[in-house]
Parts: structure tokens; sequence; C-alpha cells
């Protein structure tokens, strides 16, 4: 059997190449991942196009089934908390499902990016104690993890933890490494 080499993406992850099969199997997954995040991608972009309802009946019954993970809890807080703001932060019910949203998110796979979101949505609800305890689990996380293996995402989620603790200096040092590496990055 032929090895061959894989594609860019694959290389980028660590993967070395392999046989026409085993790059078939890879191809496969690859498309089997995309039609999965396909209802998370399509409901962002509705709701960022200011079509909600549409985006929310999308992703509500992937989440009341029990299909939590990363990508649709975060997603689906995130609808939440723009419905809340486009209603002029009024109503407190939208922000009240964004916050659990994310706490069950958060509860069930413990990234960090749902767990910043926990902590400033538990901030605007007056929650102090919940976004300092969440807020200092992210920033002792991610600050205790080498510089070099954060990219603009995690420098910018430790950025807000230290901005929900108080802490502005640090957010601002955090906040500039984001965005120098958003700069930079490939």
């Amino acid at each position: 059997m032929q090895t061959v080499a894989p594609p860019a993406r694959a290389r980028s992850r660590g993967w070395r190449g392999g046989t026409s099969s085993q790059i078939d199997d890879v191809r496969n997954q690859i498309e089997v991942g995309l039609k999965a995040e396909a209802p998370q991608l399509r409901a962002l972009a509705l709701s960022k196009g200011g079509e909600d309802d549409s985006a929310l009946a999308l992703l509500e019954p992937m989440f009341d089934n029990k299909e939590v993970d990363v990508e649709t809890g975060g997603i689906l807080g995130g609808i939440y908390k723009r419905v809340w703001y486009r209603g002029g932060m009024a109503d407190h019910g939208y922000l009240i499902k964004s916050l659990e949203t994310y706490q069950v998110t958060y509860r069930a796979t413990g990234d960090s990016y749902v767990g910043i979101n926990v902590a400033a949505i538990a901030l605007l609800s007056d929650r102090r104690d919940d976004a300092t305890r969440v807020a200092t689990v992210i920033r002792d996380d991610l600050g205790g993890r080498s510089e070099a293996r954060l990219d603009h995402w995690g420098c910018a989620t430790l950025a807000e933890a230290y901005l929900v603790l108080g802490d502005i200096q640090n957010a601002v040092r955090w906040y500039e490494r984001a965005v120098a590496r958003a700069l930079t990055r490939p």
C-alpha cells in the first residue's frame, strides 16, 4: 500500500502521513465533524444577522436533548445574550437563560471559553461571588500554562478573567498579547 502525505490541516495537528485508506478515514472524520457543526454555524450566522428566533429553533432542541458541547452551549448562550442586549437589556430573562446555558456547558466541558462567559454574565447579574470563583479558576488554569501554549483566544480569555477580577493592569497586558497574536497568526 502506498504511503501518502496528509493534508496540510492534518499535518498542522501533528499527523505525518499514512496509507491512502487512513487518509480516507481522516477525510471521513473531517466531513462528519463539519456536518455535526453545521447547525451551530448556521445558528450563529442567523443570530449575527438578527434572526434570533430561527437560530434558537436550531439549537434549543439540541441542548434540550442533552447535546451539550462547547459549540452548541457557547453559541446558544451567546444568542440569549444578544437577544437580551438587543432588547435594551431590560428583560433579564434572556440574560439568566444565557447564564444558565453557559453554566450547564461549563460544568459538562470545563472549557475556559464557556467559563469566562459564566463569569462575565454572573458579574452582569450581580452574582459577584460566582463571577470571582469562575474567573479565578480560569485565571489559574490559563495563567499556569506556558504563554507559548496560548493562542490569541486563550490570551483574550485570560485577559477577561483578570478584568472580571478587577485586575485592570494584567487585563490590559493580556489583551495586548491577544491582539499581537491575532495579528501574527497564520
